[in-house]
C-alpha cells in the first residue's frame, strides 16, 4: 500500500472549506446512478459523497488512504446512524478485497489530480475491474477564463508542493479525457459544473447495463 496520506486539510478543515463547494458536483453524480445501486466511492474524504449517496444505495463502501479522512468520516457516520454505508482504508491502485463486477458503479471525485502520476492509470483499471459502471470527476482542462477559474492554481498550489505537483501533471496530459484516452476508455455522458471549473463523465463500458 503506498504511504497513507497525512494533508493539513484533512478531516474538519476540508468537511468545512471544500466539501461546500462540491455540492452540485455530487448532485450530478448522483443523476448518473439508478436507485437502490451498490456503489464504490473512491478516495472517499470526509464521506460527504457517501452520505448524499446514501438514501438512493442498498450498499455503499468508501475507499481512503488517508486515516484522519477516515477517522472523521466514522464518526460522521456514527452520528447520523446510517448502517449501509462503510468506510475502509486502502490503496485505490489496488482493491484486491473486491471480487470482479462487485459493485453496480464506481465514482471517483476530485481524487486523481491530487495523487502521482503513475497511480492513475491503475486506479481506473481497479475501478473498472470491479464495477459496472464508471464516474469521474475532476478539473476540467483546460480551466474557464473566469474567476472561479483563475483561483484553481492559486488553491491548488497552497494544498502542498506534492499535490500540486501531481495537478499540474493531471493538467498538462489533458485531464479526464487525456488520461481516459490513454487507457482506450470512452466517455458516454460529459457535464460540466456551473463555473465550468469541474467535468464529471460517465464512462462507455462494455458490460451489462446496472439493473
Amino acid at each position: 500500500m503506498p504511504k497513507a496520506k497525512n494533508h493539513y486539510y484533512d478531516g474538519w478543515f476540508y468537511r468545512k472549506y471544500i466539501d461546500p463547494n462540491l455540492e452540485e458536483v455530487r448532485e450530478i453524480i448522483a443523476s448518473y446512478l439508478p436507485e437502490n445501486c451498490s456503489v464504490v466511492d473512491i478516495g472517499c474524504g470526509t464521506g460527504a459523497m457517501s452520505f448524499s449517496l446514501a438514501s438512493r444505495c442498498r450498499r455503499l463502501v468508501g475507499v481512503e488512504l488517508s486515516p484522519r479522512m477516515l477517522k472523521f468520516a466514522n464518526r460522521q457516520k456514527a452520528q447520523l446512524g446510517i448502517k449501509h454505508v462503510d468506510f475502509v482504508l486502502g490503496d485505490a491502485s489496488h482493491l484486491s478485497q473486491f471480487g470482479d463486477q462487485e459493485f453496480d458503479a464506481a465514482i471517483t471525485s476530485m481524487v486523481l489530480h491530487e495523487m502521482p502520476a503513475e497511480l492513475r492509470e491503475p486506479v481506473i483499471l481497479e475501478m473498472v475491474r470491479i464495477a459496472k459502471q464508471i464516474i469521474l470527476a475532476d478539473y476540467a482542462i483546460p480551466q474557464p477564463k473566469n474567476l472561479s477559474g483563475y483561483t484553481t492554481f492559486p488553491v491548488e498550489f497552497v494544498a502542498g508542493p506534492s499535490h500540486f505537483k501531481g495537478f499540474l501533471s493531471f493538467y498538462k496530459n489533458g485531464g479526464l479525457p487525456g488520461l481516459l484516452n490513454s487507457l482506450g476508455l470512452e466517455i458516454e455522458q460529459s457535464n460540466r459544473n456551473s463555473v465550468g471549473t469541474i467535468q464529471i463523465v460517465k464512462l462507455m463500458l462494455n458490460t451489462p447495463p446496472i439493473n
